[in-house]
């Protein structure tokens, strides 16, 4: 195979060489005719009748057979570009990382990492453990199973790629582009999504248990299931996304919007939600005991039979919240705005506060009477 390759190479610089020599040749015959014409050479009649005859139609085919051989000589260039491309995308999916590292060097090194030349590659399972993918365009690129723990993927482009049960833990995907990305049941534990992109893609029952998430974009994005535990998710964009049964206990959810979110059944026991934008979400059934939901915007939310108990809600908004067999054992609701709430079955005791001046309606349970009932009773 090395003779060969040897071989194509002498052969290829030889023609160049070739049609380096004719154009030179097409270049001196028409200069010399030219002088000639002028009378500004010594030549006898006989060299001098030749030149005259034929110098200028002599010159213009070897220009024009250098030009053909500069042509093919490209083409082969070209198809020989080609072929070393395609092999290194295949290489790239090789599942030895010290094989795959030195494909994604020799990629950065022509720049096909960033033109395209690895869009919609078959990269399953591969080993690119540590790789630096920065600005990589993988765009619809199959990379389910893939191992990209540590990876750089800063500014990558990953639009419609396929990242189910892939490996990213401790990945650095800072200004990643992951819309409408496929990341069922994939590992993002530790892994750094900050200003990601993740509109519309679907990381149902993955790990992202202490991920960074802040400033990210998850806008409808499918979280059913999805682990957040630990995870910062400060100001990130979460509207319309799905995250029924999501587990975000104790999560940093300051100032995030779920404007309309889906967090039916979630559990956000003791998550942060200070500033957090909850209007038009349906929260049915979640749990968000001991949670910090001050200042909170919770207008029109559906909270049916939400756990709020110990959750601080001062100075929230819940003007036409549904909170229907809501728990509000203990809850801090001094300042709130409750204006057209439905409280009908909601359960309070004497920890609860209400706000300056409410009186809670007769729908409402108070726990404590439920409890001296049941004592007289015995």
């Amino acid at each position: 195979m090395i003779r060969i390759v040897r071989r194509f190479i002498r052969w290829w610089t030889s023609l160049r060489l070739l049609g380096v020599a004719l154009l030179a040749l097409a270049f001196l015959i028409g200069v010399l005719g030219y002088l000639d014409q002028l009378g500004l050479l010594s030549l006898q009649e006989a060299p001098r009748q030749i030149l005259a005859e034929f110098y200028a139609s002599a010159s213009v085919e070897l220009a024009g057979i250098a030009i053909i051989i500069f042509i093919v000589e490209s083409l082969f260039q070209r198809r020989g570009t080609d072929r070393e491309r395609e092999q290194l995308v295949l290489q790239l999916a090789s599942s030895d990382s010290a094989s795959a590292l030195e494909a994604v060097r020799a990629l950065r090194t022509h720049g096909w990492l960033r033109d395209g030349s690895v869009n919609k590659a078959n990269l399953h399972a591969a080993n690119l453990r540590e790789a630096n993918l920065q600005w990589a365009s993988l765009r619809e690129a199959n990379l389910r199973e893939a191992s990209l723990q540590g990876a750089n993927l800063t500014h990558a482009d990953l639009q419609g790629a396929n990242l189910g049960e892939a490996k990213l833990q401790g990945a650095n995907l800072k200004e990643a582009d992951l819309q409408d990305a496929n990341l069922m049941r994939a590992d993002l534990q530790d892994a750094n999504l900050t200003d990601a992109n993740l509109q519309g893609a679907s990381p149902y029952e993955a790990n992202l248990q202490g991920a960074n998430l802040k400033y990210a974009n998850l806008q409808h994005a499918g979280l059913t299931g999805v682990s957040l535990q630990g995870a910062s998710l400060y100001e990130t964009n979460l509207q319309g996304a799905n995250l029924k049964y999501a587990s975000l206990q104790d999560v940093n959810l300051m100032r995030v919007n779920l404007q309309g979110a889906n967090l039916t059944d979630a559990d956000l026991q003791d998550a942060n939600l200070k500033y957090a934008n909850l209007q038009d979400a349906h929260l049915k059934d979640a749990n968000l005991q001991d949670a910090n939901l001050k200042r909170a915007n919770l207008q029109h939310a559906d909270l049916v039979g939400v756990n709020l108990q110990g959750a601080n809600l001062w100075i929230a908004n819940l003007h036409d919240a549904d909170l229907e067999q809501a728990n509000l054992r203990g809850a801090l609701l001094g300042g709130t705005n409750l204006q057209g709430a439905n409280l009908k079955g909601a359960r309070y005791d004497s920890a609860t506060m209400w706000p300056a001046g409410f009186t809670p309606p007769l729908e409402a349970v108070d726990s404590d009477d439920e409890v001296g009932q049941d004592d007289l009773a015995e």
